[in-house]
């Protein structure tokens, strides 16, 4: 593990062999490795290209709302809220862009002091603290209900949480730098499951009736929950912004985050109208999960349940941001505590994790298993992460403007 210091294996030069072998032994023997010892968790030796940035946002706006994602839009003229939300996404990464393109974002800590101040920061810090921790617990216990309903009914909720944040902090034990690498293998497992769905979009399966009205003919009750929806589904990328010292700072990041964007908007769409085609308007919101539940509907000669094996590819998708947001939250809890200037340790990732997982558990038993508390979790969750998302990427660049792009010395 990087950050752990052992001691030389250098022979002794001088004096008889007999005398110099006891401390040659000792030389050659590592310290005590403690759970107290600093790991550099958070250490930069490389810097990653756009191309890393594009899996990023790609994967984290495809993470879990697609999978619930008919149930809230429902009728078919929601297509143009997908379109037309997907386009202001657009210009928030624009907008996110050019605090890449800034010298600040290469300085990370550094060049957030500087915008903002100490105390803002540390405020801001807390703030993020708890928008990452109801962000993972919703999608950590979202999914687990999903592998709860189609694949492990008889397993017990808390066991199978416990089992997503230990793998996920296995990987995130490994440090940040290497946890982003992860993304590639996420991105080539996980990206070609949506052509699963093909099928779903060509006849005998599709009637084009089924997505009529593409217009609202009454006017649309209350469109701005679904389209709050389809926004909060695009949110993620602004979490970007506590890996800027990791991304290089370019002037060409807008190219990678359009390309992520629009794959997104597509993926949306094709999951979409399958959704559409296979279950019509009136039947799709009686399904807890339509996006999975058509899958036990495919049929081929080989592979048997394509749903369970759906989402047993997808978990890589999970355990990838379980682990990402796992390091965000030690990260945004160090610098909430004043306590970022010491070393990283085992103990305190140990005990952040441990944290999370008890926050986790009450959240589960006193919030999730009723459901109009669960409602206001999921709602809540929606309403931050579109809040996040709509207002981080402008008071960046409002911060960047008002110091007319100063940087610190």
């Amino acid at each position: 593990m990087a950050g752990l210091v052992y001691s030389g294996t250098a022979e002794l030069d001088e004096g008889p062999a007999s005398i110099a072998a006891p401390f040659t032994e000792m030389a050659n023997q590592p310290k005590e490795v403690t759970f107290m010892n600093p790991v550099a968790f958070f250490e930069k030796k490389y810097t990653y290209s756009g191309v890393y940035a594009f899996l990023l946002i790609n994967r984290i706006q495809i993470l879990y709302y697609p999978l619930i994602l008919p149930t809230y839009l429902i009728h078919p003229y929601m297509i143009w809220g997908i379109i037309g939300v997907g386009l202001i996404s657009q210009f928030n990464l624009f907008l996110l862009s050019k605090w890449f393109s800034s010298e600040h974002s290469g300085l990370g800590y550094k060049g957030l002091v500087h915008l903002f101040g100490q105390g803002w920061l540390r405020l801001f810090a807390v703030i993020g603290l708890f928008l990452l921790i109801m962000k993972l617990s919703v999608i950590t216990l979202g999914y687990v209900e999903i592998l709860d309903t189609f694949i492990f009914p008889s397993m017990s909720s808390i066991w199978l949480t416990l089992s997503l944040l230990l793998v996920g902090f296995y990987i995130a034990s490994y440090g940040l730098e290497k946890t982003i690498r992860f993304i590639v293998v996420v991105f080539l497992c996980s990206v070609w499951l949506i052509i699963v769905y093909i099928p779903f979009l060509l006849p005998p399966v599709a009637h084009l009736y089924d997505i009529y009205p593409l217009f609202p003919v009454d006017g649309i009750d209350s469109p701005w929950k679904s389209l709050l929806f389809i926004w909060s589904a695009f949110s993620g990328p602004e979490y970007l912004v506590c890996l800027s010292p990791w991304l290089k700072p370019q002037s060409r990041m807008l190219k990678s985050f359009t390309l992520a964007n629009t794959l997104s908007i597509v993926e949306y769409l094709i999951l979409f109208i399958s959704s559409l085609f296979y279950f019509g308007s009136a039947y799709i919101n009686k399904i807890s999960y339509p996006i999975l539940s058509m899958l036990r509907y495919l049929q081929y000669p080989v592979l048997e349940r394509i749903d369970m094996f759906f989402i047993t590819i997808h978990m890589l998708n999970f355990l990838f941001f379980i682990s990402l947001f796992l390091l965000m939250i030690y990260g945004a809890g160090r610098i909430s505590m004043g306590i970022h200037l010491k070393p990283t340790s085992r103990m305190g990732f140990i005990l952040c994790s441990l944290a999370l997982y008890a926050c986790m558990i009450a959240a589960y038993k006193w919030l999730w298993r009723t459901e109009s508390s669960l409602n206001i979790m999921i709602v809540f969750e929606i309403c931050s992460s579109a809040l996040s998302y709509l207002l981080v990427p402008s008071l960046l660049l409002i911060a960047i403007k008002l110091k007319k792009g100063r940087v610190p010395s």
